[in-house]
């Protein structure tokens, strides 16, 4: 069974089950990602308030959301600050280059 398929059956129910980040962090981590998405999910806090405390859009909250639900903590991996790291795309060598 796939770590993160384990983990959202487990995932903690209230707040006192996840460590939250304190309000001034400068770098988010997959681990940090995954505490605020867990309290939204849990009720202990909204979107809005989650947005507010850490000076995030509800766009970006709503993105990690949705790459949480679709990969786990691994598709919280994929975005590198506030941009999506560029996957590199393999191209096909032309016939006459390989010769």
């Amino acid at each position: 069974m796939l770590p993160e398929i384990a983990e959202r059956r487990s995932e903690p129910r209230t707040r006192a089950d996840v460590k939250l980040p304190t309000e001034a962090i400068m770098r988010w981590t997959p681990w940090r990602k995954r505490s605020v998405i867990l309290a939204i999910r849990a009720g202990d806090m909204t979107m809005r308030e989650a947005s507010e405390r850490y000076m995030l859009s509800q766009e970006e909250l709503a993105s990690w959301v949705a790459d949480f639900e679709r990969r786990g903590v691994s598709g919280l991996l994929l975005k590198c600050g506030r941009r999506e790291m560029a996957m590199p795309t393999l191209v096909p060598m032309p016939a006459a280059a390989r010769d």
